[in-house]
């Protein structure tokens, strides 16, 4: 080799050495800056200090740190209307930390697994899961969300069997797009949770309750498989259900199982397409759980007086409800409601309003569900119109380009 291609040579690996060092401290600055930012609360300490407000915590990554970021006081688990309807920040259970571990678009069999985070790794000693009639679909899929969070590890994985997403994701693009929201929120002042895990998003100006539900039926019940299209009752959730409480009860940890509460144009939906008896099922098989575990079950799910909230028309600019986001989710208001009611409950308190949050039992369940169905058929008597409306939403034009092919045969 001539001198002169020695050097050339020489040359080229000089700059490919700056080069390789300039990309190795480019990524290593991007790393620090999504290590720093955290847009998923998953590296954070404490309560996560100035942004936590502001990140995208709501996952299930985010959820799983947050429990195990304790101590907690009490626990409440279960679907997005937990995550929405309850300010753990502004009301704890029995005046402690509270926190709200409310999932989007779950199931009842992912609700165990993170109730049983909560006992055997955060040692939350009082624990509120909240059941939905549709997380007992044996259609409902777990949420892939769901696999990348703690909440799936097996404590004996090893490090290269369950590689620490954490780190592993420190790069990839949609750390980046998350990282940027997370302090362009920050800048806005837009806060997205609070400290105890509330979902802090408002309904925007000018919201159209009408149009919102209508939509949220359609797209989220209506033609979904995992909610209530083709809806089946998984009987085997119960069982994995009443066996968690069992453990709990030997943890010496409290467990209570609460039905959250619907506005009655969702009960008229359920009750339209023939789901209300797998809803007294469903009220049943926790009846006959609390006589044999001795745990408390709490029903709110029924036509009280918060569930008979009038829906504005959509016409009626700047009209709010008191307790509603839609049909389906309450707000901050209704849930504090709620939990005084828990809260009484556990004190062995007298129930207050009718229907809010009867505490069920093998002994009691049948003349409750009669009152229930007294309550719906007073109410579907005083409000043709509004059954008139749901049935209109059943047979919307948009729900057949919705559907998956199958059920359009």
């Amino acid at each position: 080799m001539h001198a002169e291609d020695v050097r050339d040579v020489a040359v080229y690996r000089r700059y490919g050495f700056v080069l390789a060092g300039l990309v190795v401290g480019a990524l290593a600055a991007v790393a620090a800056f999504l290590y720093t930012v955290d847009p998923e609360g998953t590296h954070e300490q404490g309560d996560g200090g100035a942004l936590h407000a502001y990140r995208d915590v709501l996952n299930r990554r985010g959820r799983a740190h947050l429990l195990a970021s304790g101590p907690w006081d009490a626990a409440l688990i279960g679907s997005s209307r937990v995550a929405l309807g309850y300010d753990t920040d502004a009301y704890g259970l029995r005046g402690g930390r509270t926190a709200n571990v409310g999932l989007m678009d779950t199931n009842l069999w992912e609700l165990v697994r993170v109730a049983e985070y909560a006992l055997e790794v955060a040692h939350v000693p009082l624990i509120v899961v909240f059941v939905d009639l549709h997380c007992m679909s044996s259609r409902r899929k777990t949420n892939f969300d769901f696999e990348r969070s703690d909440f799936d590890r097996v404590d004996d994985e090893g490090p290269l069997e369950h590689f620490d997403e954490n780190e592993g994701e420190l790069l990839s693009l949609h750390e980046l797009e998350r990282a940027l929201s997370t302090l362009e929120a920050r800048s806005a002042g837009r806060t997205r949770v609070g400290r105890n895990g509330v979902d802090r998003r408002e309904l925007p100006e000018g919201h159209r309750y009408r149009e919102d539900t209508a939509e949220h039926l359609l797209r989220v019940y209506l033609a979904n498989p995992g909610t209530y299209l083709n809806f089946e009752y998984g009987a085997d959730r119960i069982e994995e259900l009443e066996r968690f409480v069992a453990r709990a009860r030997a943890a010496r940890s409290q467990v209570v199982l609460v039905m959250p509460p619907k506005h009655a144009l969702q009960m008229e939906c359920m009750t339209q397409i023939e789901l209300w008896d797998d809803f007294e099922r469903l009220k049943r098989d926790l009846a006959a759980l609390a006589s044999r575990q001795a745990t408390l079950v709490l029903d709110f799910a029924a036509h009280h007086e918060h569930a008979l909230e009038r829906m504005p028309r959509d016409d009626e600019r700047g009209a709010r409800m008191q307790y509603w986001f839609d049909s389906s989710h309450g707000t901050p208001e209704l849930g504090r409601l709620v939990l005084a009611r828990v809260d009484a409950a556990l004190d062995g308190r007298a129930q207050g309003e009718p229907l809010f949050g009867v505490a069920l039992d093998a002994s009691n369940v049948e003349a409750h569900l009669a009152e229930c169905r007294s309550a719906r058929d007073a109410w579907r008597a005083a409000n043709r119109e509004e059954r008139v409306w749901i049935t209109n939403v059943i047979h919307d034009d948009r729900l057949l380009r919705l559907l998956p092919p199958f059920a359009r045969r």
